[in-house]
This record gives C-alpha cells, sequence and structure tokens, in this order.
C-alpha cells in the first residue's frame, strides 16, 4: 500500500494579476517503510483574489500570506502620484545624441528602473540654470546609472539643481 504526501516548494504572488500559484510535489511513500516509490513534480495550483475562501485549502498553513497579500493590493497605492524626484547632478551628454548642434544633458537623480523610460515626459523646476527649467521628452535613460538625458545643451551643474515630476 502506498501513501501520498505533498510537499510544498513555493509560492509565486503575482502582484500584477492578483493571482496567487502554488508549486508542490507529491509523494508516494511505502506504508511500511516510508520510503519514496514515486514522485509527481511541479504540480501547480493557482487562486485568484475572487477565490479567497479556496485559499484556506489550497495553501493550508500559508494561507494567511496569500490573504495578507491580497490585502497589501487591496490598499491604497503609498506612492503619491506627482512624486518629487531631486536632482543630484547635470552633465554633458558626451554619447551619440546630439539635438540641433546643442547636445544633451545629463540629468543624474535617484529613480528606480521602471520610473522612466524612453519618451516619457518630465518637468525640471527650481534649477538655478533657467533654461533647464521647463517640460523635456526623456531621450535616453540609464537607470543602472541614475540619469537620463534630455535634449538641452550643457551650461552648468549649478548649485540650486531644482527636482522633476513625471508627466
Amino acid at each position: 500500500m502506498a501513501t501520498e504526501k505533498l510537499v510544498l516548494k513555493k509560492i509565486i504572488l503575482n502582484p500584477e494579476s492578483g493571482s496567487t500559484t502554488i508549486f508542490k510535489d507529491l509523494l508516494f511513500l511505502d506504508d511500511n517503510s516510508g520510503e519514496v516509490l514515486g514522485k509527481r513534480r511541479n504540480i501547480a495550483e493557482s487562486v485568484r483574489k475572487d477565490q479567497a475562501e479556496k485559499a484556506a485549502q489550497v495553501y493550508g498553513k500559508y494561507a494567511a500570506v496569500v490573504l495578507k497579500f491580497w490585502e497589501v493590493l487591496a490598499a491604497a497605492d503609498p506612492e503619491p502620484a506627482n512624486k518629487v524626484f531631486q536632482v543630484t547632478k547635470y552633465t554633458k551628454n558626451g554619447g551619440i545624441l546630439n539635438f540641433n548642434g546643442n547636445g544633451s544633458l545629463y540629468v543624474y537623480a535617484d529613480f528606480s528602473s521602471g520610473e522612466l523610460s524612453n519618451g516619457d515626459s518630465i518637468t525640471i523646476s527650481g534649477c538655478d540654470e533657467g533654461s533647464y527649467n521647463g517640460t523635456w521628452r526623456i531621450d535616453k535613460t540609464h537607470s543602472g546609472y541614475g540619469r537620463f538625458a534630455i535634449p538641452v545643451k550643457f551650461l552648468s551643474n549649478s548649485a540650486n539643481k531644482g527636482s522633476f515630476t513625471i508627466n
């Protein structure tokens, strides 16, 4: 005779869809010796938020984690709609970008990968170098370096660098 035993491997929480997926292995054990007779690996079962009552059955002792995940997803987004990024430095872009012979400018700030993309519109304000203030289209992001290029000629790395918002 053999007994089935489920072994939890991992739970994947998907914030974009709100779904959760559990991956388990099913072991078939000899009733007398406890020896593993066979395995079914990576059995997946997914649960959506609208199936919350099913979570306890599928996730067992981990159901509380899944329910908390759904609670966090339902909470208000703590990021303000118009997040303000402080500019830390301006430098000349010595790369291939050249706008009407004026070159371009690198703007340095603390932003996460994915927060800015090529083509996004930003507005810089509060900079001592007045020509930097205004609304610009991002031509090239380098999130790994914390910088992006805009089509304005580099004049200086002013003392008061200002800030920007994403439009």
